[in-house]
């Protein structure tokens, strides 16, 4: 169990929307500790008065620079652009699993670039645009939705953040705040893959090399 300021300040610190917001003055306070407060309630264990919150708030937007210090500095390694690309997306089946098995195969062979998408009821194929001829040799069914002129943003990063709480919402929170749609998103342990359209790609690049330390 933590006490209020102890709990209001790993709230906010570990929280890259409220940790901007307060240590640049954007948020009403009194709105930020309504917010917080069933947060701040769980982990101490009790309820707690939004005026208590509110005070502890105040004096966290005083010391900011202690604030902004309690975020931790997110290390890019490299950063890697993919243009031309496609999404296609199906309803998921037996069937379509498996021609996309034999898709798989073509398209390395042929030396394309394809990622695979998968939920509970679709499955995107994202390839190189000049490889579609390939996808409709072997699917004939309709797909759900079919997405072109898309490019992608490979983001590598520090293995320490793959543990790290918030590390992609920071990522498309920084999107966000430019107004760029996102179309689709890959990650492995490492990294991940932002699908955006071909003309954000260049923004998309700038705002997440600037956004970040690179290493």
């Amino acid at each position: 169990m933590l006490k209020l300021t102890d709990s209001v300040k790993e709230i906010i610190s570990k929280n890259s929307f409220l940790n901007i917001g307060i240590c640049s003055r954007l948020l009403n306070l009194s709105h930020v500790a309504k917010f917080i407060k069933p947060l701040v309630e769980a982990r101490t264990k009790k309820d707690v008065k939004v005026g208590a919150i509110l005070m502890s708030l105040s004096r966290l937007q005083k010391e900011a620079h202690k604030l902004a210090s309690l975020t931790e500095k997110f290390e890019i390694t490299n950063l890697t652009v993919y243009s031309s690309l496609c999404s296609i997306t199906f309803f998921e089946s037996q069937g379509i699993q498996n021609k996309i098995s034999e898709i798989y195969k073509e398209i390395k062979k042929n030396n394309g670039r394809i990622t695979l998408i998968q939920g509970v009821g679709e499955i995107a194929v994202i390839i190189d645009e000049n490889q579609i001829t390939v996808i409709e040799k072997y699917i004939t069914e309709k797909p759900k939705n079919i997405q072109k002129n898309l490019a992608a943003l490979g983001i590598y990063f520090n293995p320490k953040h793959y543990e790290t709480p918030g590390f992609i919402h920071y990522i498309t929170q920084q999107i966000a705040f430019q107004g760029i749609s996102i179309y689709e998103i890959s990650s492995t342990f490492s990294e991940i893959t932002i699908y955006v359209d071909q003309k954000n790609i260049r923004l998309l690049f700038d705002t997440i090399h600037n956004s970040f330390s690179m290493k």
